[in-house]
């Protein structure tokens, strides 16, 4: 009889063991993760992160109710930042970073809740790129010649008319490390045709390039 009872008491050990599962970083309250360039998988220091929780199960751009802050914290030489909280069953959790010479996107990433003693969340931002624009009309038609880009430049498309257009509008923001499709629109004679170019623009620089039309 001691002998079943003895089993019965190691049955119930294992099973209790197998029965049992560690909290997430995230249901113990840590959200720790890295800010990343996305063209370089380089971290980002210096970045604002933003710990946002929900409790409608949607996003700034996602519907729902919005998100709401809870905290903010900076990130370190490498990119990396962490959070603790008290964690909430009945929220959901985001973060969200910014950093100077990045795209903005108000982007909202869910923080994973099934990871074990790990980053649970990476934020990718877009690096930014400026593109110096030498437009010149080579080959004029008359005073009627038109070029129109299809860039904002302070909030509206430049037109430029004439036979005489020799100007250089500095400086349209694009994305860095990409090749950016460039595109413009020439009417002369009152014929139009559309242009466009592929131009490699490294981030953070400024890259030149000139439209002879």
């Amino acid at each position: 009889m001691k002998k079943i009872a003895y089993y019965l008491l190691i049955l119930f050990f294992i099973a209790s063991c197998r029965s049992y599962q560690p909290l997430s970083d995230l249901e113990s309250g840590i959200v720790n993760g890295t800010v990343l360039d996305k063209t370089t998988n380089s971290g980002i220091p210096n970045a604002t992160v933003y710990l946002l929780g929900n409790e409608g199960g949607g996003t700034w751009g996602g519907g729902g109710t919005a998100s709401f802050l809870l905290d903010q914290t900076t990130s370190d030489a490498a990119g990396n930042f962490d959070f603790t909280f008290d964690y909430n069953n009945d929220y959901g959790y985001y973060c969200s970073a910014i950093a100077p010479q990045y795209f903005n996107y108000n982007e909202e990433i869910p923080v994973g809740d099934a990871t074990f003693g790990a980053n649970n969340v990476e934020l990718e931002l877009q690096p930014i790129s400026y593109l110096e624009l030498h437009i010149k009309n080579v080959n004029p038609f008359n005073n009627y010649d038109e070029l129109t880009l299809s860039y904002t430049y302070n909030g509206s498309y430049p037109e430029l008319i004439g036979n005489e257009v020799d100007t250089t509008i500095c400086c349209f923001q694009l994305l860095g490390n990409e090749s950016n499709r460039v595109v413009w629109y020439v009417e002369k004679n009152g014929e139009g045709t559309s242009y466009f170019e592929y131009v490699v623009t490294p981030a953070f620089d400024t890259t030149y390039y000139e439209i002879l039309y």
